[in-house]
């Protein structure tokens, strides 16, 4: 009688385990990143990437690091405008779509913008 209690038990334990697991493993958030360049190809570290939600008008911003590489965790899924900016070079808009549970990545190269140059005189 012990050993069936037991056994009971241990397969309750296991069960929960691993049910637990499953319950974490869900999420309603999708992630984002990718690797920013010029048009040769060359890592442009320090770009300004912000992602507005466009059905909540939300942004996330982050910037890229030394590599180039950018990340925006946790966003809520839906339809985003992703914006970079970096000064010398044109900005760039993309439109993405983000499922629940998915880690997207989205690599982008920046056209150099034009030269722009103001004189003030007083």
């Amino acid at each position: 009688m012990v050993a069936k209690a037991a056994i009971q038990l241990v397969l309750v334990a296991v069960y929960l385990t691993a049910t637990a697991h499953a319950a974490l493993a869900q999420t309603s958030f999708a992630a984002l990143g990718g690797k920013v360049t010029d048009e040769q190809g060359g890592i442009l570290p320090g770009v300004t990437v912000t992602a507005r939600q466009l059905d909540t008008n939300t942004t996330r911003t982050g910037v890229t690091e030394a590599s180039g590489q950018y990340y925006l965790p946790s966003l809520p899924a839906g339809r985003y405008e992703l914006t970079l900016e970096l000064a010398g070079f044109a900005t760039a808009k993309r439109e993405v779509v983000l499922r629940v549970g998915q880690d997207a990545t989205l690599d982008i190269a920046l056209k150099v913008g034009t030269v722009e140059e103001s004189v003030l005189v007083s």
